[in-house]
């Protein structure tokens, strides 16, 4: 459980159809927890784009081919959003070959392609990408944005690979420093991905995300100061983002530094007060900070403004036990997804499965999902034995997600606090 955003960065079609502007507009997005995000729109020198007025960019016979005398289908696949129109037009473009070049052949695909990315059809949007760039091997967006793709279905390796690609062709464009650092983040590699954002800052630093994104990467790897430090740089051009209040909170907290982390979790709320994160974010610092009722409203909150959260569902169970109360979470458990991790932890907290059993369902191929979830699977099962009076083996299995837990994981500060508990409960 780490309760940080996700992060994405969308291209624009490869130009602006005029032949002395090439610009690349970029719309970066950083979604916290809940509802929240934030967002900017520039173009690759960090300014806002002014775009000439706009042509073709296609050619028939060698020449630029005017818009007002481009024809419908070439109004609709270069120049229009929305894919239910882009596809057919773009489709039929193809067929007729209604472009010269292979370039100009290869942009009908890559449009089509984005509209099919946009659709959510990965596959085809990947085989247009793919044709785009056969097409032109120099097509540094096609890269760009099949890197995107393959992100979002997994293949970080290729994702990286095209995103490489991108920047040998354009190493002047921060986007593909920015999707390839957010494909190492994701498989763990902080290092890497805190080298690639910090080269996309020193291209354009205009936009708060960045500093937002590489702030998690610091999260992540435990650098809780630099990641401190990256989020006062977002709140310095972008005062009002609660996402960046509510991580600067969290690391605060994982500093110990509790009474800072409140007041910046207390931030994010006024500035978004539906933001599930923040609300879920506070109460752990209220319960860490021993204020149970405090946490048990913020938990609750959380709890109603994102009730498919199952993280929200089991801390609220956590601290809703210890304040003496019924635990709320067999209803809970009928909105969150009951097919994927945390779902065993869940069972056995509901009785359906042993400690041992869930700390066997804990186990994953991948190493570091299995890292992960054996942290949780330790605190949780701690948690119960604590309940049941098993001290010893609550103490262990605390001691457990204390050490092995990543250092962003939220059960690394619980287990910690808890141990203390523990051991001041035992003095005379």
């Amino acid at each position: 459980m780490r309760g940080v955003p996700n992060n994405f960065a969308t291209a624009s079609k490869d130009k602006a159809f005029h032949p002395t502007n090439n610009q690349v507009l970029i719309e970066i997005s950083v979604k916290g927890e809940g509802d929240a995000y934030d967002s900017v729109t520039y173009d690759l020198s960090g300014a806002s784009p002014k775009l000439a007025p706009a042509q073709s960019g296609l050619f028939v016979s060698g020449k630029p081919v005017q818009t007002q005398t481009s024809g419908a289908d070439e109004q609709d696949c270069t120049r229009t959003s929305d894919p239910q129109v882009v596809i057919p037009a773009c489709t039929r473009m193809i067929e007729e070959s209604q472009a010269d070049t292979p370039h100009d052949r290869a942009m009908l695909y890559y449009d089509r392609g984005i509209a099919y990315k946009n659709e959510k059809q990965l596959d085809r949007a990947l085989a247009d990408y793919s044709e785009a760039i056969k097409l032109d091997p120099r097509y540094s967006h096609a890269y760009l944005n099949r890197a995107l793709v393959y992100a979002s279905t997994g293949d970080f390796a290729g994702s990286i690979a095209d995103s490489s690609e991108a920047i040998k062709l354009d190493p002047t464009n921060m986007l593909p420093y920015l999707n390839r650092g957010l494909a190492y983040r994701s498989l763990r590699n902080f290092d890497a991905a805190i080298a690639d954002f910090t080269k996309a800052v020193s291209i354009s630093s205009a936009g708060p995300n960045l500093f937002l994104t590489r702030g998690y990467a610091y999260y992540s790897k435990g650098d809780m100061n630099s990641a401190i430090a990256d989020y006062g740089e977002t709140l310095k051009r972008d005062p009002r983002s609660a996402a960046a209040y509510n991580n600067r909170g969290l690391a605060f907290a994982h500093k110990g530094d509790f009474d800072r982390a409140n007041a910046d979790l207390t931030q994010a709320i006024q500035i978004d007060p539906k933001y599930a994160g923040a609300y879920f974010s506070r109460g752990v610092d209220d319960y860490l900070m021993s204020q149970l009722p405090k946490a048990l409203a913020d938990l609750t909150q959380a709890n109603a403004l994102s009730p498919t959260a199952p993280y929200v569902a089991l801390a609220l169970d956590i601290v809703a036990v210890r304040s003496g109360l019924p635990s709320s979470l067999r209803d809970a458990s009928a909105k969150i997804d009951m097919t994927a991790w945390p779902a065993p932890v869940i069972r056995l907290y509901l009785g359906q499965l042993t400690p041992d059993a869930t700390l066997a369902a804990a186990e994953d191929p991948n190493p570091e999902t299995k890292r992960g979830q054996l942290c949780e699977a330790n605190f949780y099962t701690a948690v119960i034995d604590a309940r049941a009076g098993r001290k010893d083996d609550a103490t262990r299995r605390f001691n457990a997600a204390a050490k092995d837990c990543p250092p962003a994981y939220l059960e690394k500060m619980f287990a910690n606090f808890e141990l203390k508990a523990l051991e001041t409960a035992s003095k005379p």
